[in-house]
């Protein structure tokens, strides 16, 4: 078996992509994309406020977005950095813990769990719940970046 499926494998099959991001050293921003899409996948699959750990939330009565986000960020925190830093520590992918709990809390504060939990308000059972949409370049944006000329210039 190769190593990546037992680094992968620790977390369940929605949140991979979350755990290959950080496990491959990727930016905290393509770690927050990857954040917002697994976890607006899995409400969706889960039903919303039904998923565990979010219904005590429904039968709250009024629903308050800043405190459904912080719960959205609680839960990805337990599917995933609980899981994964450790191993990355151990790797040697990040020299302490503490600067593993940073990387998760800058990943987790980038990701737009405002937008995911107006969406989740505005859709209780998940259905119709989407990632929030990113900006996308301008083709001339993208023609103006430096590009290096690459090894064999």
């Amino acid at each position: 078996m190769p190593d990546g499926d037992v680094f992968t494998r620790s977390v369940t099959r929605g949140w991979r992509g979350v755990a290959s991001a950080l496990g491959d050293g990727l930016p905290a921003d393509e770690c927050a994309l990857r954040i917002e899409r697994s976890l607006a996948t899995d409400l969706r699959k889960a039903g919303g406020f039904a998923r565990p750990g979010l219904e005590d939330l429904l039968n709250a009565g009024t629903v308050n977005e800043a405190h459904v986000a912080d719960r959205l960020k609680e839960l990805v925190r337990t599917e995933v950095f609980e899981r994964v830093m450790p191993l990355l520590v151990a790797k040697g992918t990040f020299a302490t813990w503490e600067q593993a709990q940073q990387f998760a809390t800058l990943c987790v504060e980038t990701a737009r769990m405002d937008m995911l939990a107006r969406s989740l308000v505005t859709h209780p059972d998940g259905k119709g719940l989407r990632r929030p949409a990113r900006k996308k370049s301008s083709n001339l944006d993208l023609l103006s970046e430096p590009a290096s000329l690459g090894g064999r210039a």
